[in-house]
Parts: structure tokens; C-alpha cells; sequence
């Protein structure tokens, strides 16, 4: 998948306003008042193998309009990429070989959304600006990324070492970035990201621990 053509298309998140109206009211979740509007968040396409695992049900293979619920963790294989879509004004694609963990709460207007990524690639877009009470944010390994009204990817791996490399790209807008310390409490060093900047951080694993990086490892910025 390339990337530049991904952007070049304005279709990397792939779903215009025509087809995400109509998808959601022929699923009966679009209501006219706005405010008391349940959240819809579903699979939109899938290609390749990818795989859902709900703590109620175990693993289900997803589906085109399959409903994602808070706590599910979604990942696609190595030849496969996932689309979702929240609220009608936020879209993501799994790229191939990703894994996230779903955390969702509140109504359309007014609303919670985490995407800890685990490993792997994902593209967003929110197509409009979040309400004073939303929240939209990405978690890295030691690290959280919160948005407002923008696109950006968002890339972790894991090196030879057990170290991980986190790589944000901002297409448009701004991603306030804020490290983590080894507890996961926020720390001062905070970068804000703004369109075509690139920030890398890394997050090494705790040498008296030797616990996974993500569990108490430390993170600094390479390129702030």
C-alpha cells in the first residue's frame, strides 16, 4: 500500500459524506436530534484477513457494518487492512499487520474515544471539530497523541532490541503528543505536531524490570 497514493485519492480513510449518511440511516442509528444520538461505530470494509476479539464472545471474524463495541481488540493480518468508522465524523484504516484495542463511550455529540495501538499502522480522519466535552486520542507504547479536527498516521514497531519506535505523520491540523512515564502518568515534555511534521519517539524497556517497554519502559523524543 503506498502511501502517496493513499493521499493523493483523499480516500486513504475511504468513506465520503454521501455514503456514511446512507449507510447509517439505513441502519436506523441516525436520529434527528443530534444530541441524543447513540454512537455508531462499524466495521466499513475489510480486505484480507483481519480478526475481532470481544471478551464476551472470543474471536469473530469481522464484516462489512459489523458493530465494534468498547473493549474490543481488532487486528489484521499481514495481507490484510480494516476500516472502521465513529459518529459519522471519524474514520480509520488498519493498515496490514496492525492491532488495536477499542475504548468507547458517550453519545454522537459528546463522546470518549481511545485507540491504543498496539503494533502496526493506522490512518485517521475527523472531519469535524470535537465537541468541548469529546475527546479523541491515540495511545503509543509511554505515549498519547490527542486531536481535534485532523488527519494523521500513526506507526508503532518494535525493534531487534524489545524497544519500540512510534512515528507520527500530520496530514492536516494538530496532534498535541505528551510522553508518559514509566507509571503511565503524563509527563512535561509535550511536542504539538502540526501538518506535514513528522515526530518520532522511542521507548526503551526498564533495565532493572526487563518487562515489555510498553509496561514501565521509559520514552524520549528522537526528532521533536
Amino acid at each position: 500500500m503506498k502511501l502517496t497514493a493513499l493521499l493523493r485519492s483523499k480516500l486513504f480513510l475511504g468513506i465520503t459524506a454521501v455514503v456514511v449518511t446512507v449507510t447509517a440511516v439505513a441502519t436506523g442509528l441516525i436520529l434527528k436530534n443530534r444530541t441524543d444520538e447513540y454512537r455508531v461505530i462499524k466495521v466499513f470494509e475489510v480486505i484480507g484477513r483481519a480478526l475481532v476479539t470481544r471478551e464476551s464472545l472470543g474471536e469473530l471474524e469481522p464484516y462489512s457494518g459489523m458493530n465494534l463495541q468498547s473493549g474490543d481488540t481488532v487486528e489484521t493480518d499481514s495481507d490484510g487492512s480494516l476500516r472502521m468508522i465513529l459518529d459519522n465524523t471519524k474514520f480509520i484504516l488498519m493498515e496490514p499487520d496492525s492491532c488495536l484495542e477499542l475504548e468507547a463511550s458517550g453519545n454522537a455529540s459528546d463522546n470518549k474515544t481511545i485507540i491504543v495501538l498496539k503494533k502496526g499502522s493506522i490512518l485517521n480522519e475527523i472531519t469535524e471539530s470535537l465537541s468541548d466535552n469529546s475527546i479523541y486520542e491515540v495511545r503509543a507504547p509511554k505515549a498519547t497523541m490527542a486531536v481535534c479536527g485532523t488527519s494523521f498516521r500513526v506507526k508503532v514497531e518494535k525493534d531487534e532490541y524489545g524497544d519500540y519506535i512510534t512515528t507520527l505523520y500530520v496530514f492536516h491540523g494538530t496532534v498535541k503528543v505528551n510522553l508518559l512515564d514509566e507509571e503511565g502518568n503524563p509527563t512535561d515534555q509535550t511536542v504539538d505536531a502540526v501538518q506535514d511534521e513528522c515526530i518520532i519517539i522511542k521507548t526503551v524497556h526498564n533495565e532493572n524490570t526487563q518487562n515489555d517497554a510498553s509496561d514501565d519502559g521509559f520514552s524520549f523524543f528522537v526528532r521533536p
